[in-house]
């Protein structure tokens, strides 16, 4: 056999090699994902959770005797709210979480000027 014959013959049996190999390894490892299932099924039922939570808050707010006053005197439905309230979602029933509480109730006025 020549050089160039025994070369190449090398050449293509480290490529047969080396495939076999590459290929056997992708086959033998099952495929992991970052993040498995059950993560993300705790993750949405933990946002359910903390969403209907958001609605009962909402919904309790609204019953307080302060607040329906408030209300009453800027005109507002407190029956419309209160629906909208039960079917918030996502990012609108988030957002009243991120306002400060007060501490004691303002007044009419000081609701009227904010």
């Amino acid at each position: 056999m020549t050089m160039y014959k025994r070369f190449s013959l090398a050449v293509l049996a480290v490529v047969v090699i080396a495939a076999g190999v590459a290929g056997a390894s992708l086959t033998v490892e099952p495929q992991r994902h970052v993040v498995g299932e059950n993560e993300i099924q705790a993750r949405i039922d933990q946002q359910i959770v903390q969403a209907d939570a958001d609605r009962q808050a909402i919904q309790i707010m609204l019953q307080r005797a302060d607040v329906r006053q408030i209300a009453g005197s800027a005109g507002l439905d407190l029956e419309r709210a209160s629906a909208a309230a039960a079917v918030l979602s996502g990012p609108h029933s988030k957002s009243w979480r991120r306002r400060p509480e007060r501490s004691t109730p303002a007044s009419p006025e000081e609701a009227a000027r904010s």
